[in-house]
């Protein structure tokens, strides 16, 4: 994190933590020159999938086009070979890859600092200018000192402190009244912020690599700036056909440092994800609220001869009944009707919401919206 205030001033480490977080996000974590440079040569359709556009621009300096078109040129493939290895060479000087040529600690937190920065700044626009306070549904109390809400009629033991002057004066004029009479007076109710729990589940199956994955731990980041800076509880969850790793964290650092950490591999199991979200819940919270981040492949279940779908839905039954809401956020996913037909039919039970989004630039502001309108 000592990188995040350095990066906003050195642009060659800024696009060192751009190709860094690419990498991790196409789970590309080693770079033998030699086996890059043949990948590309030999294969350029293969290796654009495995490592991606930007990556390649990065470590080629060639656009993907140029790249196509000029593959099969035998001096072309001797310039890439070498500028494979320069870049390389740089990237050790830098102590971004080690000498086995793997990503270092180092890079991995120049990474998230330079993914915080990007994500920070974009977090402080659309929480000033889109969402904060639009979506916002709060809990009412009768307790003092809480924020201005309703206003409602004055009952004994109410705060003088919490009288809403102007609503009183008006009623004593259309009353016709000289003074204020205790039948014209109005208070303010109350409010508190509910003691909420979010959870965030977030799909590292293969299918959600690149640049899904890489949404995904933005909307993960602005929900976790958001919550924490509310004073909630967050869960992480990093699941594929099991739960890989979790978290219950108030610590912005930490759980910037689990998102990141997060790599696409294996098939997805929505069902002992739910499961497993369960017993991460604080029995204290107002608002136990799961968020489930996927493309919606449930290809794999930990139970023996139930389906995937079956075990998913009886996973949210049960997390219904623990007082547990969930949503679903669906990305990029073709129109497919099985899977929304499933994918409704948790939201019945659970009383959750689902988005489908297809734009991956909306999805952090999404997840916020979310948020906002449970807590």
């Amino acid at each position: 994190m000592n990188e995040l205030q350095s990066i906003t001033t050195q642009a060659d480490k800024f696009e060192k933590g751009k190709f860094v977080n690419e990498a991790m996000s196409n789970n590309v974590s080693n770079f033998i020159p030699d086996i890059l440079a043949k990948n590309i040569t030999k294969n350029y359709k293969n290796a654009n999938k495995i490592y991606g556009d930007k990556l390649l621009r990065y470590i080629t300096g060639y656009s993907s086009e140029y790249l196509e078109r000029n593959i099969k040129i035998p001096e072309f493939q001797k310039e890439i070979a070498k500028k494979i290895n320069d870049k390389v060479d740089e990237l050790k000087k830098e102590k971004i890859l080690d000498k086995e040529f793997k990503i270092t600690r180092y890079g991995k937190e120049l990474s998230v600092a330079t993914n915080l920065f990007l994500q920070l700044k974009r977090i402080d626009e659309f929480l000033r200018f889109d969402i904060n306070g639009k979506y916002e549904h709060l809990y009412k109390t009768d307790l003092h000192g809480g924020e201005k809400e309703d206003i409602r009629n004055y009952k004994k033991g109410d705060s003088y402190k919490d009288i809403a002057l102007k609503s009183c004066v008006k009623n004593a004029i259309r009353r016709n009244h000289k003074s204020l009479e205790v039948i014209d007076l109005k208070t303010f109710d109350k409010k508190t912020k509910a003691n909420a729990t979010m959870i965030l589940a977030i799909d590292s199956s293969s299918s959600m690599k690149g640049n899904k994955l890489d949404a995904a731990r933005k909307a993960g980041i602005s929900l976790a700036y958001k919550t924490i800076m509310d004073n909630n509880k967050l869960g992480l969850i990093d699941f594929s056909d099991k739960v890989n790793n979790f978290i219950i964290t108030t610590n912005f650092e930490e759980s910037a440092n689990f998102i990141y950490g997060i790599n696409a591999n294996a098939q997805t199991d929505l069902s002992s994800t739910i499961i497993h979200s369960i017993n991460m819940f604080p029995h204290d919270s107002d608002v136990k609220h799961l968020i489930i981040l996927s493309d919606i492949q449930a290809t794999k279940t930990g139970l023996d001869e139930t389906t995937p779908e079956d075990a998913a839905l009886n996973a949210t039954a049960i997390a219904k009944a623990n007082n547990i809401s969930i949503s679903l956020i669906i990305i990029q996913q073709d129109h497919n009707e099985e899977i929304m037909k499933f994918a409704s039919k948790i939201i019945e039970i659970s009383e959750g919401k689902i988005y489908k989004i297809q734009n991956l630039e909306n999805l952090d502001s999404l997840i916020i919206q979310d948020y906002e309108e449970l807590v």
